[in-house]
């Protein structure tokens, strides 16, 4: 009974892509700046012009993210995390409790811990 949905956004891609954007503030935060030419594609795949390059800039990205995701799961559902979310409805679809989820979601807040510890470093 396992369904796809048609390119419906995963709960453990999101997180990850939040993970992604903890792990570049803390290289930016360990002294490496966003080079000139990958700024403008950073700028424009967050769709954020304003968007710096700074370690605070990619900590916000990354809880843009999580507050989205957050957004999506119900406290109906008792924070649990599924594996999709229906494209159109935006509600948990598929494979509830999804392991792969969960440690997705937990490795971001760790990563995000790790950023924030680096940024004040």
């Amino acid at each position: 009974a396992d369904a796809y949905g048609g390119g419906n956004p995963w709960v453990l891609l999101t997180a990850a892509l939040a993970s992604l954007l903890y792990q570049a503030a803390q290289v930016v935060a360990k002294g490496v700046g966003v080079d000139s030419a990958a700024l403008p594609l950073w700028q424009q795949a967050l769709r954020r012009p304003s968007f710096g390059g700074l370690s605070q800039d990619f900590i916000a990205a990354g809880d843009s993210v999580l507050s989205r995701l957050r957004h999506h799961i119900s406290d109906e559902e008792d924070m649990h995390l599924y594996e999709q979310l229906d494209r159109h409805s935006g509600k948990q679809y598929n494979a509830e409790d999804l392991t792969w989820s969960y440690a997705e979601t937990m490795l971001a807040l760790q990563e995000r811990s790790e950023a924030v510890e680096a940024m004040y470093a």
